[in-house]
């Protein structure tokens, strides 16, 4: 996709087309667009599809209206001219307890001509069309916002300053022959009915008992920040295969209109939102990211964790998604979605302070949402999350957001069950410490004290969780299958006698040899030490320690 060869017309702007996205340098007070309607019965078109069902794709519209909520008129200049807003649009999908971006990354409405009507307020300053006069209202039906002579390319805009320079643009070079006069060359003939409109897959329309909804959001040039809460607006749709065909209705649903972020129709999410403004607090770098996140108790003893991330005017995009843990904390089954259906394109990691997904060439863009998941051994706590940028800029390369992180997680190791009484009138049991890992260098050392200094002991451990039968005139703690570990001999502590034998072992050699498959993350170990007695003199000649518990960690 192209970008344009500057950020905007107009010498005085030549300098800063040059330079990355920085403060909000062209910010004019007084200007506040919302997008204030999304009207019911005709405001969502289905245009048609190309491919054969289910495995189709399909081409959509939708109608906003535009109000002027502020205290100046706005431009509303006809491309080839530079100064008009620019609409984006968006489908989501809720269900199974997240929200997902289903539509494609679609192209963008280049607003042409400004009405004045007043849908939202009384219009005071009526235009011959080059301008949103103050109060007034302004309708592109669903014709209007899927004529695909409007509509070009989202990498073209700057979301956050609303700039876009029509040289070397799609409508100027559509076929990128590095021809460029500003002129307009696109005519706007397409091939079938679904390219450049707002795209959704069959798959992603039929998902029975599913919740969805449209979205869009209004870039306006130089406004304000502070005020671009009422840009985007929510409404619902219900989707139906006629067997020929999807109908789209989008009358009949309770809370017809929401304003703000579409991740506010993710029931029980919490919602936080940044912006990078951590090298200039108050005056920000970048557009706003917003990021929805549940955490839902698995009745296992973890609980899972789900992110939406939306970013809504953020130029520079997100390369990374970064949480802190900490050592006690388990995390287990991550996951990624983004919006291509094709690869994920980011990689997991976790270092034992922090999680993180990153990715070098499939930063979550503006308009798009992308969903990030796992299970932890903890409910949370309050926290900030790090998104890092991957354009540069002349601003920080990374801002925080508040967030649940998965912290304050405790130890999943325990000992359990009773040893058996040796012939030095002492119980041996285990200790330990570390944490058990399929990847960290340090130890998890688990060790039997009040042994038989001298004899041979080794450490059997099985998967399938804890026992309590009789053995050897002690108890086994370990169900079985076991495996054994080769044994070793007891070493003397030099402790008070007559209790001074230790055997000590690191676990994580065992995990991370590579011999045993079973032992990875997620996996719950059991196991107990068995030592030579032979002053016994039960008919065994043996001891027992309790048992141990822990599940390898990443």
């Amino acid at each position: 996709m192209k970008k344009p060869l500057s950020l905007f017309a107009g010498v005085a702007c030549l300098v800063a087309a040059a330079m990355p996205a920085t403060a909000q340098s062209n910010a004019v007070p007084g200007i506040d667009v919302e997008l204030g309607l999304l009207d019911a019965g005709t405001d969502l078109q289905y245009w048609g599809r190309v491919g054969a069902f289910p495995n189709g794709s399909n081409g959509l519209s939708m109608s906003t209206t535009s109000c002027n909520a502020g205290s100046i008129n706005v431009p509303w200049f006809a491309p080839m001219s530079s100064n008009h807003p620019l609409i984006a649009f968006m489908a989501v999908r809720v269900d199974n307890g997240r929200i997902e971006q289903i539509s494609d990354r679609s192209w963008l409405k280049h607003g042409f001509f400004a009405l004045s009507n007043s849908q939202c307020y009384p219009c005071q300053n009526p235009s011959g069309g080059t301008f949103l006069g103050v109060g007034c209202s302004d309708t592109y039906g669903v014709g209007n916002n899927g004529d695909r002579f409007y509509l070009g390319p989202p990498d073209e805009i700057d979301p956050w300053l609303g700039i876009w320079n029509p040289s070397c643009s799609f409508f100027d070079d559509p076929n990128d022959t590095g021809i460029c006069d500003s002129q307009r060359s696109y005519n706007g003939n397409e091939p079938n009915s679904v390219n450049h409109r707002m795209t959704i897959r069959d798959a992603d329309l039929d998902v029975p008992g599913a919740k969805f909804y449209y979205y869009g959001y209004y870039v306006i040039r130089s406004e304000p920040e502070n005020v671009r809460g009422n840009n985007g607006n929510s409404r619902e749709f219900r989707p139906n295969w006629t067997g020929a065909a999807w109908q789209v209705p989008t009358t009949g649903f309770s809370n017809p209109h929401v304003q703000g972020t579409v991740l506010q129709r993710w029931p029980g999410a919490t919602i936080t939102s940044g912006m990078n403004d951590v090298n200039n607090p108050g005056t920000p770098d970048d557009g706003r990211v917003y990021i929805g996140l549940t955490v839902t108790d698995n009745g296992n003893g973890t609980w899972h964790y789900e992110y939406a991330l939306h970013n809504r005017d953020n130029d520079r995009g997100i390369a990374a998604f970064r949480l802190p843990t900490d050592a006690g904390t388990v995390v287990t089954n991550p996951s990624f979605r983004d919006i291509d259906q094709v690869a994920n394109d980011w990689t997991f990691s976790n270092n034992g302070s922090e999680i993180a997904w990153t990715t070098a060439n499939n930063p979550l863009r503006w308009n798009t949402i992308y969903n990030f998941s796992f299970d932890a051994n903890t409910p949370g706590a309050a926290s900030s999350a790090t998104l890092d940028q991957f354009d540069p800029g002349t601003g920080a390369n990374a801002f925080p957001v508040s967030v649940t992180a998965p912290l304050g997680g405790t130890s999943t190791t325990v000992t359990y069950c009773q040893g058996k009484q040796n012939s030095l009138g002492c119980v041996p049991f285990i200790t330990f410490s570390g944490q058990p890992s399929v990847s960290a260098t340090a130890p998890f050392q688990v060790r039997a004290n009040d042994m038989i200094p001298g004899e041979i002991a080794l450490i059997s451990y099985g998967l399938n969780g804890r026992s309590n039968l009789g053995f050897h005139n002690g108890t086994l703690c370990v169900k079985a299958p076991l495996q054994r570990l080769l044994p070793a001999k007891v070493a003397n502590n030099n402790g008070t006698p007559p209790c001074s034998g230790i055997i000590n072992i690191n676990f994580n050699n065992r995990i991370q040899s590579g011999n045993d498959p079973l032992l990875t993350v997620g996996q719950q170990v059991n196991a107990q030490y068995r030592g030579r007695d032979a002053a016994l003199g039960d008919g065994f000649g043996d001891s027992l320690t309790d048992g141990i518990e822990f599940i390898v960690g990443p």
